[in-house]
């Protein structure tokens, strides 16, 4: 079975397939008022949350909130112009 389901989290467990090479690609979600919504999507067993998580802290140690949420904007603008 490719999913599971526990309270109002499930997780769906899929797999890329480009040439002979088979990706693992998992979506996390949680059930808010009946929708589903994806909060995770896990790449070859690397979760994006926690890689998103591990590079803001790496920043706070050495910087401030609001340099983060500039940071984040300038590449938000960044992709945006493309």
């Amino acid at each position: 079975r490719n999913e599971r389901t526990e309270n109002d989290y499930a997780e769906v467990r899929t797999k890329v397939l480009t040439g002979e090479v088979e990706i693992p690609l998992d979506y996390r979600l949680l059930n808010e008022g009946g929708d589903w919504r994806v909060y995770d999507v896990v790449v070859d067993g690397v979760s994006l949350v926690n890689n998103y998580r591990g590079q803001f802290s790496k920043i706070l140690r050495s910087s401030t909130y609001a340099d983060l949420v500039d940071q984040l904007r300038k590449k938000s603008d960044k992709i945006k112009a493309q």
